[in-house]
């Protein structure tokens, strides 16, 4: 059932009109050296992407919806805020791109593409703000595009980059389910293409194969891509892809297949003849994570030494490293490293003085690199004096601690949970700090990868979910790590950390008789076996209706867990604290007439039709997910595998037999539908389920009752003899719950032994 679910640094301190600034001298790669230093005394809270303007001036998005202006100036540049969107920034949401018009200088337009916080169900939008000096003008906002709707909060991308031909390219991840990406019904998982003013344009590849908003698709088969670059030299668009096992620079090429998820990382192409290979690719691991910044050095700045120049640099979110590819020589350096690990570069750009600048996310500060000469002269931006020795030094500044008061290190989690953690901070300048000075992160790891879970700033106390399933329920070598970041009126950074450690437990499968197939998350396997797992993960349990063992046929029954009887063949359970689950069968043999694969189909949201036809037995060509036309959040993934769907409130279901098939059936056949609803509803509702017409007009009805109030995950099955033969056979399901989820197996027609 398938469903919704620096090698060496030298410090100086230069003393400026901003206040210290330090600067770090690195090695780079074997040819030249670089010294960073902090372009402003500015902290940001959680940056995600920036961009110059043609002035100097410099933008800098928050994912919590402020875009900061940096004013170049003397002494250290100042930050002010040019707009506050209103945002939701849970899990990978919030602002996620920013870009300036090409014509910026004339016409001022500022665009973004972020989540706003008052749609439902969420979705991601591309607009353009208007400048009026250091702030965008009340009321500018013009929404150019409204996106696909999320299902998940993984994977949105939404870097935004203008090509030479001064239309603007969008990258779109694929929401966390893969098989978006290669399909031309959604926008998820590909490059979008539009003219400034979020037109279409016609000569797009995909204009006359896909309808409506989806001819924007310009290319398709991305995960989740991080940054797009243009190479100012030829008009190339480099897209950096960050996956889960690979990270890819590729090409742009209007049309171009990446792949995703048929395939990840570098390939030949035999293997893959319609897929356009990466330009480079790299595998991930604990110190290299996610691709997640380039931009190219142009030609026609001199500030680096000529090597530099047409370089594409690059750098990845968990490394420490920025790399040089010198794409004539095929070559990558590394051309600053030495940063922390847990810095996070999230933007690179060359600035107009023809700097390479860098974004970090975890420390929320902008680096810039110059040119390491015998003697390093200092831009303007940064106008300063060595102040002579007899000038006493401003006192050092001590970082300020930060405590987690609870749970304890170590604690155990179960999937499910909902953890509070309640920190705390004091500085020896500023006293007890306030929630203003508070950064939190939860981070999940498995086999020593970081996984982002959730961010949460300017609180002393956050609650976050352990989610149900994750990476699968594999209890091995994963954990949760909270990190508390501080930080003081003047930007001083203290950290803490808490890991959180799985409650595991392992749980017996087994079948009467034993030696019978089951499949969990999909993996087929014979019972008796054993799993070890996270307590309360989620697993798709599933059971042939009928399997033969020893020249014997055995049909299914139901299955015996801790929790209870289950008589769906398919259903979602929670990893119990341990015991033994069992598949119970009956011996004999019935022949199976009819699956929902041999239905017709049509869904109704609030009189909206959609109608599939389905065909064969456990036909995955039914697929209705995510109507376009649906008022409220909806999810349907159904009839793969054994056949079985969950839909949101409002939503109906109706399927009817097909002609032909009924003609099969006779009297005395029955026919069985199985139910699983969890939620809440007031008052109690009897829903209809089957209705069977005779020839002689006369109807019989199959219902099953639900109790009011709320309710734990309840599964019914429901079984009708056939007392003539049927004329039709209708099965209907409507959604009445006001919170909750509902599953069922389609209706299961058997006919005589």
């Amino acid at each position: 059932m398938q469903r919704l679910w620096i090698l060496c640094a030298v410090i100086l301190v230069i003393i400026g009109l901003g206040g210290s600034l330090t600067a770090q001298s690195m090695t780079s790669d074997a040819r030249h050296s670089f010294f960073a230093d902090m372009y402003s005394d500015a902290h940001f809270v959680n940056p995600i992407s920036m961009a110059f303007a043609p002035d100097g001036r410099l933008f800098v998005a928050e994912r919590g919806g402020t875009i900061w202006m940096i004013r170049p100036s003397g002494g250290s540049p100042s930050p002010a805020a040019f707009a506050r969107l209103a945002v939701d920034s849970t899990d990978e949401r919030g602002v996620l791109g920013l870009a300036l018009d090409p014509n910026f200088s004339a016409n001022g337009y500022v665009y973004v593409y972020y989540t706003p916080n008052d749609v439902m169900p969420r979705r991601n939008r591309l607009s353009r703000l208007t400048a009026s000096g250091n702030m965008a003008q009340v009321g500018s906002e013009t929404i150019l595009a409204t996106f696909d709707s999320l299902d998940t909060g993984t994977h949105n991308g939404g870097a935004l980059q203008f090509g030479a031909d001064g239309d603007l390219y969008v990258a779109v991840g694929d929401n966390g389910l893969s098989s978006n990406a290669q399909s031309l019904e959604t926008r998820h998982g590909k490059i979008l293409r539009y003219h400034p003013d979020g037109s279409i344009p016609t000569d797009n590849p995909f204009y006359a194969g896909a309808t409506g908003d989806n001819r924007a698709i310009w290319a398709l088969g991305v995960q989740n891509p991080s940054s797009l670059a243009l190479n100012p030299a030829d008009g190339a668009l480099f897209i950096n892809d960050a996956g889960l096992l690979w990270q890819e620079i590729n090409q742009g090429v209007a049309g171009a297949n990446y792949g995703w998820p048929l395939t990840e990382g570098d390939f030949t192409p035999a293997a893959h003849p319609t897929l356009t290979r990466p330009r480079s690719a790299y595998q991930a691991n604990l110190k290299r994570c996610a691709i997640s910044a380039g931009v190219f050095y142009p030609e026609v700045y001199n500030a680096y030494p000529k090597a530099y120049r047409g370089d594409y640099f690059y750098a990845d979110y968990c490394a420490s490293w920025i790399r040089s590819y010198d794409l004539i020589r095929e070559q990558k350096d590394i051309f600053a490293s030495g940063f922390p690990y847990s810095d996070g570069w999230v933007d690179l750009e060359i600035g107009a003085d023809g700097q390479l600048y860098g974004l970090t996310r975890q420390t929320g500060r902008v680096y810039r690199y110059r040119y390491n000469h015998p003697q390093p002269t200092y831009s303007p931006m940064m106008t300063s004096s060595l102040t002579p020795t007899t000038t006493p030094n401003p006192p050092v500044n001590q970082s300020p601690i930060p405590v987690i008061l609870s749970p304890a290190y170590g604690a155990p989690y179960q999937a499910g949970q909902v953890i509070t953690v309640i920190g705390s901070a004091t500085d020896s300048e500023d006293g007890a700090l306030g929630k203003w000075a508070f950064l939190w992160n939860v981070d999940f790891y498995k086999d020593g990868q970081k996984h982002f879970l959730y961010m949460m700033s300017e609180a002393t106390e956050i609650r976050f979910t352990i989610p149900r399933r994750f990476l699968e329920s594999d209890a091995t070598n994963v954990f949760y790590r909270v990190t508390l970041t501080a930080r003081d009126s003047v930007g001083g950074l203290g950290s803490t950390i808490l890991d959180l450690y799985p409650q595991v437990a392992t749980t017996t499968i087994d079948s009467s008789p034993s030696g019978l197939m089951v499949t969990i998350n999909d993996q087929l396997r014979i019972t008796p076996f054993t799993l070890t797992t996270v307590v309360g993960t989620w697993w798709d349990v599933n059971a042939p209706l009928s399997q033969q063992l020893g020249g014997t046929s055995y049909r299914f029954d139901s299955w015996i867990t801790p929790d209870g009887v289950k008589p769906s063949l398919s259903w979602i359970m929670f990893a119990p604290a341990g015991g033994t689950v069992t598949l119970l069968t009956t011996e004999g043999t019935q022949t199976e007439l009819l699956r929902n694969g041999d239905m017709e189909s049509s869904l109704n949201i609030d009189g909206e039709w959609m109608e599939r036809k389905i065909g064969g037995k456990n036909s995955s060509a039914w697929r209705i997910c995510q109507p376009t036309i649906a008022p409220v959040a909806f999810e349907a993934d159904c009839a793969v595998g054994f056949g079985s769907m969950e839909i949101g409130r409002g939503g109906k279901i109706v399927q009817k037999v097909r002609p032909a098939l009924t003609k099969q059936l006779h009297a005395g056949d029955t026919l069985t539908m199985t139910v699983c609803a969890s939620g809440e509803m007031s008052p109690a509702y009897r829903m209809k389920l089957l209705t069977v017409e005779y020839a002689d007009g006369v109807r019989e009805r199959l219902s099953v009752d639900w109790p009011g109030g709320s309710f734990p995950w309840l599964c019914q099955r429901k079984t009708l003899t056939l007392a003539h033969k049927p004329k039709w056979i209708e099965a209907t399901l409507v959604y009445p719950f006001d919170t909750g989820g509902m599953m069922f197996d389609a209706v299961t027609l058997w006919g005589r032994d």
